[in-house]
């Protein structure tokens, strides 16, 4: 099963659909918000649709993952105050 937007590497997109345009110039439209994208490790990547045209409007829900460091400080810091360490 196909769906649709898929994620396509800006260096083909920019081949793609421009003579002259470069992967760091889709990359910067996808960071000023003028192209749906996302950076995906350290590649780049634009949402297109099946026609392989921007999927304008199209957003990936973000996933909050907090760090060990920082559950560990928000269970000291939800301790009640008797048991909290003194300095």
């Amino acid at each position: 099963m196909n769906e649709w937007p898929k994620k396509m590497a800006a260096n083909d997109y920019a081949k793609r659909w421009f003579v002259s345009r470069t992967k760091e110039s889709v990359i910067n439209d996808i960071k000023g918000g003028r192209l749906p994208g996302l950076q995906d490790g350290v590649q780049w990547f634009v949402w297109v649709n099946a026609d392989h045209t921007p999927a304008d409007g199209y957003r990936v829900p973000c996933i909050k993952i907090e760090s060990r460091g920082a559950i560990l400080a928000q269970k000291i810091l939800a301790r009640p105050s008797h048991l909290k360490v003194a300095r």
